[in-house]
């Protein structure tokens, strides 16, 4: 005997998250803005296609166990669908979409798309009725069979026609410059054609000619043009599968299109588009997040509530003592010698890669990440605005920030001998640091008190910290930065006193270097013993410390070890990844640094490979319908991680502008935009590679103040990967790879919100983001000040609302931003997991507590302002 289980869901209806239900004076625009709800729900593709969310209810067998007579779509007030009708065929895929450490939460789903014969019809309801007793259950907190059979969630479901967001439709969330390329998408993958796991499936979107542009506020249609399928999807007049997103994708390209604004694209029978601007700030904003990221991962510093809802004391004053060899229990190692006791001058600098460590290696390519760009833009640098509380100092923003990294590596080193010690950790073998930092964690002791108890004190409750023994890699790095920025002029500037020593020290680590070479100059293998610093060994960060040592001083003895010892075309990493590290450092330093003397052999192998390293990023965006500099070797292997577009593309691409001219400039610019595209929220499933940004943004990521600080929004200016070859995994009770998944997931398909590894950031990486993004951005523009922020709880403007669950609350929010500045986001988190991104929703608490809902609102600079509601659901 088999169930009916009857799905339907009301969009815009209070008790679900994520709700959008903009008023757009005559009409309305509903739909999910915001994450994932963590509800069982009905989208809407087009008015042929409707999605099925199951929430932890998947099938083990779903070719065998269901097919379209047991699927039905029912509608109370169209006539057609009065007594229920199958589809032409489903399609399906499982997979997980949130994966939480912070507590148990381990959440699958099953998508289920219907094809519909006969259209449906705007402002009508419908329901979905699945026929089957085959579905598993999963329990929400581990991800396994409950072995209970739930009871169907009640769901209804309405069809707001042209005014529906649809998911298949795909922009750029922040959106884009007035005079750039602006190309939207449309295309949804659908899985697996009745259940056959080898018959992979798409929605056909052949039948949709043309789109229009629409006011956000208004409605009104203000431009309109053609849809037509991506380059990539023609094979002669045949229409085939893009390969990252196994789906046929078609474009909609607005580039003639340059008024200011807020807009949506909007296609008639599918639906609109998340809200985008059209602005000459677009970039400002994404800089601006980026800064408040690099301002949360400063070291030494207490983070002050006016600048972000994720203050902490300062933290790691005691920075740092070396401890005896025998501490780091590594008897196979042969350090160099090293004074136990001592303690060195090292505050400041920026934790790495989401843990609360400092790594010499990445800590130089950080300072140089934000350095290289003065010595190519300097004129597109003088940010003096930013979101942080340096602002609006007289010293630009960039330089602090580098500055700040700076303190602490020029503080790495041993006076008695020039080495440098590779890192700071607490104790020689612990990894990391599980607490908010600046704190101490204590028996039973929630991390909001030990934040509010350490705010009252200045004392950090930071154990103490050691330095990790000192190698030729970290020396020959540390020579090389301090070299660079004692002959950059807007650092010398703003920096005289700290740059006074920085070339002595340098020198200092070159002859500590030179002690520890082969007969022909090259280095001594490294001691090891961590796995920065591995590539090429310490080759690279020989080279980049000559070459920066030649340039600051002239002296040729730099000159000729450079010359003899690099090669451009060693720093292509796994045949595909360029310039990569020290070497890309060295070799662009080379390229673009101010010095007299260069040897035209060496200048023109390092310009070509500045220069193919570009190229091959613009020419792999040849390969994806969505334009997207992803490494076509990389995809062959099948296998990769940490793959970040600035880091491996967009930073070389911009630097490279300078280097090429005419219609190739052009193309290398457009071929920035559309990674920044890809980035914010243009590709296939609506997600922001960017905390704090955009409409679909990730929650869950590998950092661990936003691990413990128990504010489930977390800390924002932090990038995320491009989507990994697979998932993280845990332990086996909560492992996010299901074993219901039939067969595998099409590339654009493989986020999950979740602590991944693979999409893991360090240092050097948020520094290629933040200047990829400083030099499309326009300093001249930028304004300091953050908004001016109101908001109420079913009218109340108190701050605290109670009532006997469930509770539906109307929240609303009132913001405008400083100077004439606009506001471009809005962001709800409501303490549980969900999430709204809209001015003024309504939510139903269901379970009693106490719930401390905050409002977030950010400007076109990226400026913060934040206030708090308290909910008691009785």
């Amino acid at each position: 005997m088999r169930k009916l289980f009857l799905f339907t869901f009301i969009l815009g209806f209070a008790g679900v998250s994520g709700l959008c239900a903009d008023k757009v004076k005559s009409h309305s625009v509903y739909g999910e803005c915001g994450t994932r709800s963590l509800e069982s729900r009905i989208y809407f593709i087009d008015n042929h296609v409707i999605a099925v969310k199951l929430v932890n209810m998947v099938l083990e067998k779903p070719e065998q166990e269901l097919s379209v007579k047991d699927i039905s779509v029912y509608s109370p007030d169209d006539p057609r669908y009065l007594v229920g009708r199958t589809p032409e065929y489903f399609s399906y895929w499982v997979r997980p979409f949130r994966y939480t450490i912070r507590k148990p939460l381990n959440i699958k789903a099953t998508w289920i798309y219907l094809f519909l014969k006969t259209p449906l019809l705007r402002d009508k309801k419908y329901e979905v009725a699945i026929r089957d007793d085959k579905f598993i259950p999963l329990d929400t907190k581990t991800g396994e069979p409950t072995g209970v059979k739930n009871s169907p969630n009640m769901l209804k479901a309405v069809w707001r026609g042209d005014f529906n967001p649809s998911p298949a439709i795909h922009v750029n969330q922040v959106g884009y410059l007035p005079g750039a390329p602006k190309i939207a998408y449309l295309s949804q993958y659908s899985g697996w054609k009745n259940g056959r796991e080898n018959d992979s499936c798409d929605v056909d979107f052949s039948q949709y000619k043309t789109f229009s542009l629409i006011d956000e506020s208004s409605g009104k249609s203000i431009y309109s043009g053609k849809i037509e399928a991506t380059p990539v999807c023609y094979a002669g007049r045949r229409l085939v599968r893009d390969r990252l997103t196994e789906s046929r994708v078609w474009q909609m390209d607005f580039s003639k299109f340059i008024k200011s604004g807020r807009y949506r694209v909007q296609i008639p029978g599918v639906g609109v588009s998340y809200p985008f601007s059209i602005d000459p700030k677009i970039y400002n904003q994404v800089f601006g997040v980026l800064m408040r990221g690099a301002y949360h991962q400063r070291c030494g510093v207490a983070l002050e509530a006016d600048f972000t809802r994720h203050p902490h004391p300062a933290c790691h004053l005691n920075d740092a003592v070396v401890p005896d060899v025998s501490e780091y229990h590594k008897p196979k190692m042969n350090f160099y010698p090293q004074k136990a006791g001592m303690k060195l001058k090292c505050a400041h600098g920026h934790h790495d890669a989401g843990d609360f460590g400092k790594y010499v290696l990445n800590g130089t390519l950080f300072a140089y990440y934000l350095l290289q760009p003065y010595e190519v833009f300097p004129q597109r640098l003088n940010f003096d605005a930013s979101p942080v509380p340096q602002f609006r100092d007289g010293v630009p923003d960039i330089i602090q920030e580098a500055k700040w990294e700076l303190d602490w590596i020029s503080g790495m080193q041993d006076p008695e001998d020039g080495g440098v010690f590779i890192l700071v950790k607490p104790k020689p073998t612990m990894s990391y640091e599980n607490q908010v930092p600046g704190t101490a964690r204590k028996p039973k002791e929630g991390v909001k008190e030990i934040i509010k108890s350490f705010l009252k004190s200045n004392n950090s409750g930071d154990a103490p910290r050691v330095v990790w023994w000192k190698d030729i890699h970290a020396t020959a790095a540390f020579g090389a930065i301090l070299a660079r920025a004692a002959r950059t002029p807007e650092y010398v500037k703003y920096n005289f006193d700290a740059v006074k020593n920085y070339l002595s020290k340098a020198e200092a680590a070159w002859k500590f270097c030179m002690k520890h070479t082969e007969p022909d100059g090259s280095p001594v293998p490294l001691l090891g013993g961590h796995h920065y610093g591995k590539f090429l060994g310490a080759g690279d960060e020989y080279c980049w410390m000559a070459v920066e040592l030649w340039l600051s001083t002239g002296e040729e003895k730099y000159h000729d070890y450079f010359l003899k010892h690099h090669d451009p075309m060693q720093g292509w990493m796994w045949t595909w990844w360029p310039l990569k590290g020290a070497s890309g450092a060295a070799t662009r330093s080379y390229v673009f640094g101010k010095r007299y003397g260069k040897n035209p052999k060496m200048l023109e192998r390092c310009r070509n490979a500045v220069v193919k390293a570009a190229r091959d990023a613009v020419n792999w965006q040849k390969e994806w319908a969505y334009r997207v500099s992803f490494a076509k070797n990389c995809y062959n292997f099948k296998n990769w991680g940490w793959y970040f577009l600035p880091d491996v593309a967009t930073y070389n691409i911009v630097l490279a502008t300078t280097l090429v001219s005419g219609r190739e400039r052009r193309r290398f610019l457009h071929a920035a935009y559309f990674n920044a595209d890809q980035e914010l929220g243009n590709n296939a499933e609506n997600i922001t590679y960017l905390t704090g940004i955009g409409k679909c943004r990730p929650v869950d990521i590998v950092h661990n103040s936003s691990r413990f600080d128990k504010i489930i929004e977390p800390v924002p200016g932090i990038p995320l990967g491009f989507h990994p070859a697979g998932y993280n995994r845990g332990k086996s009770a909560r492992e996010l790879m299901s074993k219901y998944n039939a067969g595998g997931l099409p590339i654009a398909y493989r986020y999950v919100d979740c602590w991944n590894i693979a999409q893991e950031f360090t240092t050097p990486i948020l520094a290629a983001e933040i200047m990829t993004y400083a030099m499309l951005a326009n300093p001249t523009l930028q304004k300091a000040g953050a908004p001016e922020l109101e908001v109420t709880a079913n009218g109340d403007k108190s701050g605290n609302i109670s009532g006997k669950a469930p509770l539906k609350v109307k929240f609303a929010a009132s913001a405008k931003g400083l100077k004439g500045k606009k506001i471009r986001d809005y962001y709800w988190d409501l303490d549980n997991e969900e999430f709204s991104c809209l001015k003024d929703f309504e939510y139903t608490f269901k379970k009693p507590g106490t719930y401390r809902v905050c409002c977030s609102v950010t400007d076109d600079d990226g400026w913060l302002a934040y206030k708090y509601i308290t909910v008691k659901a009785e």
